[in-house]
Formats: structure tokens, C-alpha cells, sequence
């Protein structure tokens, strides 16, 4: 996952309130992962991600979540992305 941890995913920040675990459409539209994140154009990012917490990211910020993630799996050492 390139953004969010789990309590940031599951309530919303200072109001104490529950967000559902999966709205119809995440549960039934995969992931796309951190490569093809990168591969996308910003209006394309903006259709995937409409209407989801992701979208507050921006592009430019899934691009760098993407980024980082991809790092991660790869085993870059801190500080070198």
C-alpha cells in the first residue's frame, strides 16, 4: 500500500469517527500497485482514485507514495530513494 497506515485508513483524523472498511467500489477494484501508479497520467489517477481517501493525495502525492513503496520492496536502504 502506498498510502496510509491502518488507523489513518479506518477513521478520520480529530472527530473520532469510523470510515467503513471498503466502499463497494475498492473492494471491487483492485489495487493498482506502486508500477502502474507511476505509469498513470494525472487525469487517469484522478478517475481511479475519485470519490476515495486516496484522491486527497493529489497525483504528485501517489507519485511519491509510489515512489517510496517501490523502494521499500525493492530493499533500498534508508535514504537512498
Amino acid at each position: 500500500m502506498a498510502f496510509g497506515c491502518d488507523i489513518c485508513r479506518t477513521s478520520v483524523r480529530g472527530t473520532g469517527k469510523r470510515l467503513p472498511r471498503a466502499s463497494p467500489r475498492s473492494a471491487s477494484t483492485p489495487y493498482p500497485g506502486a508500477e502502474r501508479i507511476l505509469e498513470m497520467s494525472d487525469e487517469e489517477l484522478r478517475i481511479r482514485f475519485r470519490q476515495l481517501p486516496l484522491s486527497r493525495a493529489k497525483p504528485a502525492g501517489l507519485r511519491r507514495n509510489a515512489t517510496i513503496a517501490r523502494a521499500k520492496a525493492a530493499g533500498a536502504p534508508r535514504g537512498t530513494r
